[in-house]
């Protein structure tokens, strides 16, 4: 496996597992403001979630890295 296709390999993992950690710790809004969606969050916290979902890619990636390795191994 090229870098490159490491690369793409990780960035597919991260897109997709960004969207299990979007979800967690949302509270909406208590006070609505005029023009302000209802189901939008107060605080996302985005930052936080980019951090895990970067550390959970980087896990996930590793484990497939390893596998592609091993099975690519002739003894």
């Amino acid at each position: 496996m090229t870098i490159f296709n490491s690369l793409v390999l990780y960035f597919i993992i991260w897109w997709l597992s960004i969207f299990l950690f979007l979800p967690i710790e949302i509270s909406k809004q208590r006070k609505l403001k005029k023009g302000n969606d209802p189901g939008a969050p107060e605080d996302p916290k985005l930052k936080k979630k980019f951090i895990y979902t970067t550390l959970f890619a980087l896990l996930v990636w590793t484990i497939i890295l390893i596998t592609i390795k091993i099975s690519n191994y002739e003894v």
